[in-house]
């Protein structure tokens, strides 16, 4: 029977909000009017394009529909008739195995791709033999997560591979400030289930904290924090052990070079220029400087031009994914 009434009409939205309060009876307000609107969209099989502000509640367009639409076909005797549904609804947002063999492949094999930009997801499972350095900026949720993103490189036996670990020093601060609340313990407890009153996160933050403030060595730590055995020699330092490749720490403390040379398959590309900090601004006299005015004009006349450029560029099918700022950069707009 074809329906006869839309999820987007005030029956099928009503039905909507009966069904969340019955199942997500947590959800004391109901669905947000934005997340009511998607759903709706969504159960009439509009096609939806949404952009919102982080927190809106996106999330909830993915399972909320499955959720109304198992409920309406169980009890159907319960809710107005007519309404769209199918059977066995299922939500499936995976690339293809040949996708994602393809994005393995071009990683281990094409020259030109040197640097993966990747979020959290990266460590999970990632093999590529061909990656050879993990660079995390900002320390991560937890020790296990760190030691898991830096496990993702350099898994070709023989070949010399880096984890760096970008921290700020405000975190370091709040790390060591942090650790002062403690008991006093050797640092860093072994990960075990029922240490005291600490709650897993409490756990995992003094993990965290005793890693970003690792003094020593950071293979001890890690040796010490997991009980790799042996301890007598495992959770002694890259030096007294004579470890390959000593921890930074540890090549600092000894003065030691490292060398991780380019592997046979890299482009041959020029050295990248080091970067050097911006000199100073020249004084300019009085007489030179802008009136707010003629600054005010400059700019306008500046951003038009950026406009003008970037709508001229894309019209001829170059630079469709760059943004229009990017023709002119804001620190070229703006005059001083």
């Amino acid at each position: 029977m074809a329906p006869t009434l839309r999820w987007q009409s005030s029956t099928g939205r009503n039905t909507i909000s009966e069904i969340v309060k019955k199942l997500l009876p947590e959800w004391t307000s109901g669905l947000r009017p934005v997340q009511e609107e998607l759903v709706s969209d969504i159960l009439d099989s509009d096609d939806v394009l949404c952009c919102t502000a982080t927190g809106d509640g996106k999330s909830c367009a993915f399972y909320i529909p499955i959720l109304v639409l198992s409920e309406y076909n169980t009890n159907r005797a319960e809710y107005p008739s007519g309404l769209p549904t199918r059977p066995n609804p299922r939500i499936l947002c995976v690339p293809s195995p040949e996708y994602n063999e393809e994005t393995i492949r071009l990683i281990d094999e094409d020259p030109e791709l040197q640097i993966i930009l990747a979020t959290i997801a990266f460590a999970n499972g990632i093999n590529a033999s061909s990656l050879l350095a993990s660079v995390t900026v900002g320390s991560s949720g937890s020790s296990d997560t760190t030691y898991q993103e830096k496990g993702r490189v350099c898994r070709k036996a023989g070949a010399r591979g880096r984890g760096v670990l970008l921290v700020s020093k405000s975190s370091i601060a709040q790390a060591l400030k942090f650790l002062k609340t403690l008991p006093s313990t050797s640092s860093p407890q072994p990960k075990k289930k029922g240490v005291g009153k600490l709650t897993s996160s409490e756990l995992m933050t003094c993990e965290k904290a005793e890693l970003i403030t690792e003094a020593h060595c950071y293979n001890a730590f890690w040796n010490r924090l997991y009980q790799n055995p042996p301890l007598e020699t495992s959770t002694l330092d890259c030096i007294t052990t004579n470890r390959p490749l000593p921890c930074e720490l540890c090549r600092v403390r000894t003065n030691k070079t490292l060398l991780f040379p380019a592997p046979d398959s890299a482009p041959n590309f020029p050295p990248l220029t080091p970067l050097t900090a911006p000199k100073p601004p020249a004084r300019v006299p009085k007489k030179l400087k802008l009136t707010r005015k003629e600054r005010e004009s400059g700019e306008k006349k500046l951003k038009r031009f950026r406009d003008v450029l970037g709508v001229t560029e894309q019209r001829m099918g170059r630079f469709l994914e760059h943004p229009r700022i990017m023709f002119l950069p804001y620190p070229f707009v703006r005059l001083f």
